[in-house]
C-alpha cells in the first residue's frame, strides 16, 4: 500500500454508471494524490462483479452474499480498509462522474485543516451540469436531510464561493465526500440498521458532536447522474424510520423533551400523510422496526453521547427550520415553514445546554 487516499463505491445493479464512473476517474485524476480503488458489490444480479473483475482487475474487489444497502455497503468496504492505514477515504456512488481533478482540492482541504473530518465536492446534475444537485446538505432539526440549492443555478451562488478553499457546511453527502480515517475510527461507520437513507446525516451529526468541522470544496466538482422522482411509499418510509432513530440517537434527552410537542404533532401529520397516500402500513411497520430495536438503539445513543465533545446549543446552530426538499412545495409547505421557524427561533433561545 502506497496511496494514503483510498475510493470506496458501493455498486448495485449499476455496469452502466460505474462503467461511466470508473472511465471520468482514470481521465482526470491521472494528477490528483495517489489513490486505490475498492469496489463493494452489493450482490448486483447485472453481472457487475464478475465485468468489474475481468475488466479492471487493479480494483480491489469485495463481493458481498446480500444487498446491505448503502450504509451496510459501505461498512463492508470501510471495515476493509481501515485495517490498512489510509489516512483518508473517499465514498463515492456509482452514479457519480469526476468533473476535474477534484480529489487533490478534497486532499488539500483536510491537510489544511485538522479540524475538519469530512470535506465534499460541489456536486452538479450531470444531465444538467448548469444546475446544483448539492453543495452541502441542511438538516432539520425534525431530523430531515435534504440536497441543499437542490436545480439552482450554478452562477447564482458561484460568487459567493470567491474562490474559497472550503467552506463550512451543515452536512455532507454520502455521494461525494473525502473522510478522515482517525475520524471514523473514534465515532464508527453509517449505521447498519439505516440500510438506506439519512444514513450520511447520522454520520455527519455524530461527527460533529465529537468535534469535527464539515466542508465543501467549491473547485472540486462532481456530476451526479441523478434523476429525481417523487418518493415512493417505501423510500419514504426508510426516511421516515431513520429519521426518528437519528432523532433518538443524537439530541440530549433535555433537546427531546422540548422538541416533543412539535414531534408528535408532526407525527400525527405523517400518519395522515402516510395514509392519505397509501404507504399507511409501511409508516406503521417503522415504528414496529424501532421499537425492536430499541436495546440498540439506548446502546447506541449512550455510545454516540459518550463521544460527545459539543453541546446541543452549539449543534442546533447548523440546524434550520425550513422544508425545503426536491420539488416539494406549496401552501401548506409555506404556512408549515412559518410556524416551524418561529417555534425553531424560540426553541433556540431556550436550550442551554
Amino acid at each position: 500500500m502506497t496511496a494514503r487516499i483510498a475510493v470506496l463505491i458501493v455498486a448495485w445493479n449499476g455496469k452502466q454508471d460505474l462503467r461511466l464512473c470508473l472511465s471520468s476517474l482514470q481521465t482526470t485524476l491521472r494528477d490528483s494524490p495517489p489513490y486505490d480503488l475498492c469496489v463493494v458489490d452489493n450482490a448486483s444480479s447485472d453481472g457487475t462483479a464478475d465485468w468489474l473483475s475481468a475488466q479492471h482487475p487493479a480494483v480491489q474487489l469485495i463481493r458481498s452474499e446480500t444487498n446491505l444497502g448503502f450504509a451496510g455497503g459501505n461498512n463492508l468496504g470501510l471495515k476493509a480498509l481501515l485495517g490498512q492505514d489510509y489516512e483518508y477515504i473517499l465514498l463515492l456512488n456509482q452514479d457519480t462522474v469526476a468533473g476535474n481533478d477534484f480529489l487533490a482540492p478534497l486532499a488539500a482541504c483536510l491537510d489544511a485543516h485538522p479540524e475538519i473530518g469530512m470535506a465534499q465536492p460541489l456536486i452538479l446534475q450531470f444531465q444538467h451540469p448548469n444546475l446544483i444537485n448539492t453543495d452541502g446538505n441542511p438538516i432539520h432539526f425534525l431530523g430531515f436531510g435534504y440536497a441543499g440549492h437542490y436545480n439552482l443555478p450554478l452562477e447564482v451562488v458561484e460568487p459567493g464561493y470567491s474562490d474559497r478553499e472550503c467552506i463550512p457546511i451543515p452536512a455532507a453527502s454520502g455521494a461525494a465526500v473525502l473522510i478522515r480515517s482517525e475520524l471514523l475510527n473514534s465515532i464508527g461507520l453509517f449505521d447498519d440498521f439505516f440500510f438506506s437513507y439519512n444514513e450520511d446525516l447520522d454520520l455527519c451529526w455524530r461527527a460533529r458532536l465529537a468535534g469535527a468541522g464539515l466542508a465543501m470544496c467549491p473547485r472540486a466538482r462532481v456530476y451526479h447522474n441523478y434523476d429525481y422522482q417523487r418518493p415512493t411509499g417505501q423510500k419514504t418510509s426508510l426516511i421516515e424510520r431513520n429519521r426518528l432513530a437519528a432523532l433518538c440517537k443524537n439530541y440530549r434527552l433535555g433537546t427531546l423533551l422540548l422538541l416533543s410537542p412539535v414531534l408528535l404533532l408532526f407525527e400525527f401529520y405523517m400518519l395522515l400523510y402516510a395514509a392519505r397516500h397509501g404507504w399507511l402500513g409501511l409508516k406503521l411497520r417503522g415504528y414496529r422496526e424501532l421499537a425492536a430495536q430499541k436495546p440498540s438503539l439506548l446502546q447506541k445513543r449512550r455510545q454516540v453521547q459518550a463521544l460527545r465533545r459539543v453541546s446541543d446549543r452549539q449543534i442546533v446552530q447548523w440546524f434550520t427550520a425550513e422544508l425545503k426538499f426536491e420539488r416539494v412545495s406549496g401552501p401548506l409547505v409555506i404556512v408549515g415553514n412559518r410556524i416551524l421557524s418561529v417555534y425553531w427561533l424560540i426553541f433556540q433561545k431556550i436550550i442551554l445546554w
